[in-house]
């Protein structure tokens, strides 16, 4: 991204309507970040964001994928926990951020063939990297 100006600005759109602030992002908030990139970089990636978690964390996707299986979040292969039960978890416990989290959470919902995950979202990870493994 640009400016620090530049993001203040996105990050006052992205509030407006709802008067929320930029850590609470919703799904389509969060890919219109994503699509938007940054003039320097272009657009980012579904596979650029997971390497930035792995390259950050020392963690795969699929490592995440087993450790929510294991917390309960998962099973059967489905998501049963909601969002904002993920994304605290996470935060208090990966200590990954906020943006980070909720593309873990999109991983975790593509991977399980999520119907909350929209057809933009879908289109944007499977065209940017996202592939499914079983």
């Amino acid at each position: 991204m640009g400016s620090t100006s530049e993001q203040e600005s996105l990050l006052q759109d992205w509030a407006e309507p709802s008067g929320r602030g930029p850590n609470e992002l919703s799904s389509a908030e969060f890919l219109k970040a994503s699509s938007a990139g940054d003039a320097e970089h272009g657009k980012t990636t579904f596979k650029g964001y997971a390497e930035n978690i792995e390259a950050k964390s020392g963690k795969t996707l699929e490592y995440f994928w087993k450790l929510v299986s294991r917390k309960g979040f998962v099973k059967r292969g489905h998501v049963v926990a909601k969002h904002g039960e993920m994304l605290a978890w996470l935060k208090s416990e990966m200590r990954p951020g906020h943006v980070h989290a909720n593309f873990i959470i999109l991983f975790l919902r593509l991977r399980a063939n999520d119907q909350k995950v929209s057809a933009q979202e879908r289109e944007w990870a499977f065209a940017t990297g996202f592939q499914k493994s079983e």
